[in-house]
């Protein structure tokens, strides 16, 4: 099943591509948008490369309105915020990370709130960008037990 999470931001604050790289770039994110992408563009796929793997998740902009007409609990919450960036996104790791990272980069670049359907939840941009970095994180490894070390 698909993750879709939504940014809410004012219009005017929608950051240009270059503008959302260097978000991305600034926090430490790996991501890198494909450099043809336009924000303000028709709905689609964005592709993006994470450690040099290409991954592609569904992005596009839509009124406010819409979400809050489908979300009545958000009517009012927001009122400076008249779009709705939508990240949709499958369950492979790589691609939920690089999601989640463009989402917490834009986010944190138009100073915009993100919406979880799923959760009914609001996070602030640094929430986002936390949660950003613990997707990006190398899993850990397992502990090892030295030789000769205590059995189990």
């Amino acid at each position: 099943m698909p993750t879709e999470l939504h940014v809410l931001l004012s219009t005017p604050s929608l950051p240009t591509l270059s503008e959302w790289q260097a978000s991305l770039d600034a926090l430490g994110l790996r991501v890198k948008l494909d450099p043809a992408f336009s924000p303000s563009g028709p709905a689609g796929s964005l592709a993006a490369t994470l450690d040099g793997r290409r991954v592609t998740f569904e992005f596009h902009l839509s009124p406010s309105a819409d979400l809050t007409g489908a979300y009545p609990g958000l009517k009012g919450m927001f009122p400076t915020r008249d779009t709705s960036a939508t990240f949709r996104f499958g369950p492979d790791p790589t691609e939920s990370a690089a999601a989640l990272a463009s989402l917490a980069a834009l986010a944190r670049a138009a100073d915009g709130v993100c919406f979880d359907p799923l959760e009914g939840e609001c996070s602030h941009p640094d929430t986002l960008v936390r949660e950003a970095r613990e997707a990006l994180a190398p899993p850990e490894a397992p502990a090892v037990s030295a030789p000769g070390g205590p059995a189990s």
